[in-house]
């Protein structure tokens, strides 16, 4: 993707446009898929990937020219780690009430606000923030949760970060409804998905907590009552099932491991143990 934010608003290049020119011209550049060109990247990413279990990752790399900014104010329906590689960005982020899931948009957006610089945590590389402005530097590293509208703009030189993303894919509402698909439910509607506490996102490690012959009698207890609060009579059965399903696409999907003579995807047959149970609203 090449685009800039400017006095006309958000403008995204053609595609086939040549790039090289587009960036003199202070559009920013984002390369999708950054482990499949990098050997690092792939490292690192596998590792989250093994971490979350359970929820997708992805990568995304950004090269922003100095002074511009590439994307307009959004809110991503994903949690994203982000380290600054060269030059510097800031960031302005606010938070949202709402979280946002994949496919369905966030109206309106918090109204932006300017406190004071958010301080980096000491003895750690990372930055503990709530809402405001935050100028990333080399070296630097920030967790931006699901949730929170931001935008960026680079620095008195070129600049470029990296995002791992976790994926919100793994949410309740994205179980319950594959539960209730799965026993021949009908769709949801929008009333559904307005409830917050089914937008939240599923705990560390969900897949090696129900379904197969893995199941975690507190999770599914948390799933069985949340669906019945919800007026829907949904038992642990339905949700290992449709928790099957889902893991499907997820190891379908799921990011090799780069390591020689090792598995080259995660299978439910690689799973041999569970990690240790979180807790069962832990989210990531």
């Amino acid at each position: 993707t090449c685009c800039r934010v400017g006095a006309d608003g958000w403008e995204v290049a053609e595609e086939g446009t040549a790039v090289r020119e587009k960036f003199r011209e202070g559009f920013s550049l984002r390369f999708p898929a950054g482990h499949e060109v990098s050997r690092g990247v792939h490292e690192h990413l596998w590792r989250v990937q093994e971490l979350f279990g359970g929820h997708a990752v992805g990568s995304n790399i950004y090269v922003t020219p100095k002074g511009a900014q590439g994307f307009p104010r959004h809110i991503d329906p994903l949690n994203a780690f982000i380290t600054q590689f060269q030059g510097e960005k800031t960031w302005v982020i606010t938070h949202h009430s709402t979280l946002p899931l994949e496919g369905r948009s966030v109206d309106p957006l918090p109204q932006c606000h300017y406190p004071q610089e958010i301080k980096r945590i000491e003895g750690g590389g990372w930055r503990l923030f709530e809402e405001g402005v935050v100028t990333l530097r080399k070296g630097d590293r920030m967790y931006l949760p699901r949730g929170y509208a931001h935008h960026c703009t680079g620095g008195g030189d070129d600049s470029v970060h990296l995002t791992v993303d976790v994926s919100c894919g793994g949410t309740y509402a994205g179980l319950i409804a594959c539960a209730e698909g799965g026993r021949g439910g009908v769709p949801f509607c929008d009333d559904f998905f307005s409830h917050e506490v089914v937008r939240k996102t599923l705990p560390i490690g969900w897949l090696w907590m129900i379904g197969g012959c893995y199941r975690s009698r507190d999770l599914l207890d948390v799933l069985v009552a949340m669906a019945s609060s919800l007026g829907l009579s949904l038992t642990p059965d339905d949700f290992a099932d449709a928790a099957d399903t889902m893991s499907a696409s997820f190891f379908a999907t799921s990011i090799p491991s780069p390591h020689k003579h090792s598995f080259h995807r995660l299978t439910p047959t690689h799973i041999h143990a569970p990690p240790p149970s979180p807790s069962p609203m832990a989210s990531p």
